[in-house]
């Protein structure tokens, strides 16, 4: 009994040491590294798969969205288009150059209250130039849209093509606006009055598809220009009445939709607009000290 003890006591050399276990019998090592890479083949296939699967869904809903509102856009550009476009006069197109030093006269304006200084002028845009660089430049303005300025009003008469829109094909975008400053005495400030409309009366819309009317003046204390709406609709919706009672200072939300220092910035140096015979003019804040000194 004790040969046969000490002969199962005796120990095998190829499995006390690891190196040579790995030598012996590889196929270990083989099967472990085979089922390592067989899952992570799995997760990548299993992560390709899911991805696939959301994009098709997101497919899916755009094909479904695009077959529901395909035929509810293409309703609403034939309501609010006609079929026979509205003649008007080509502008006369101002050479480049001179488009050219406009936009440097506006950035100069731009530059110089964002520095915190007083222009040497107002900045004004005469119909001419206006016509001449902004719509006879633009392939789909000229021909289908046009500016007049005149005493107090500016006009905007346009027949633009909708052939890029559903249902737009060979319809056109016919309709007239206007703007007007009615002024009532400096203590009374301003009148603002907007208007826009088409030629044509608009199913179940009843008056303006936009009009507005809006007070302007300027603050005693603060010199800050303030803009309260007095009335105003988009299509059949309408102001309500609670909150032309706030007088909620409309500059402000116009001053918080931009996060840029230097727009709000050149907003707060503007004091107003004017519409004369000359064109549209871009009004400064003025300390009444010399041009060109530092606004406070």
């Amino acid at each position: 009994m004790s040969q046969i003890k000490e002969y199962y006591d005796i120990e095998d050399p190829l499995l006390s040491d690891p190196e040579t276990e790995a030598d012996y019998y590889p196929s270990k090592k083989v099967t472990l590294t085979k089922k390592t890479n067989k899952s992570r083949t799995s997760c990548c296939k299993l992560l390709c798969f899911a991805g696939l699967g959301l994009f098709g869904l997101l497919i899916l809903a755009a094909a479904v969205a695009g077959i529901w509102g395909y035929p509810f856009v293409s309703c609403q550009v034939v309501r609010f288009t006609v079929s026979d476009p509205m003649e008007l006069p080509v502008p006369a197109v101002l050479p480049k150059v001179e488009c050219e030093l406009i936009k440097d006269r506006a950035k100069l304006f731009y530059d110089t209250i964002v520095a915190g200084r007083e222009p040497d002028a107002d900045l004004t845009i005469s119909e001419e130039e206006l016509n001449g660089c902004l719509v006879a430049n633009s392939d789909y303005m000229r021909g289908n849209l046009l500016l007049s300025i005149a005493d107090d009003s500016v006009e905007v008469r346009t027949s633009l093509p909708t052939d890029f829109l559903p249902g737009g094909y060979k319809r056109y975008f016919v309709s007239h606006g206007s703007a007007r400053i009615e002024t009532g005495g400096n203590d009374a400030g301003a009148t603002l009055l907007i208007d826009w409309d088409t030629y044509e009366p608009i199913d179940d819309v009843d008056g303006s598809l936009l009009s507005g009317v809006f007070n302007f003046y300027e603050e005693d204390k603060s010199k800050k220009t303030v803009m309260n709406v007095m009335s105003g609709n988009f299509l059949n919706w309408i102001v309500p009445r609670h909150y032309i009672d706030e007088k909620k200072n409309i500059l402000d939300d116009v001053l918080n939709m931009y996060d840029d220092s230097e727009m709000n910035i050149f907003l707060m140096g503007i004091q107003g607009i004017s519409f004369s015979d000359e064109g549209i003019t871009v009004l400064a804040h003025r300390d009444g000290g010399d041009d060109g000194k530092k606004v406070e």
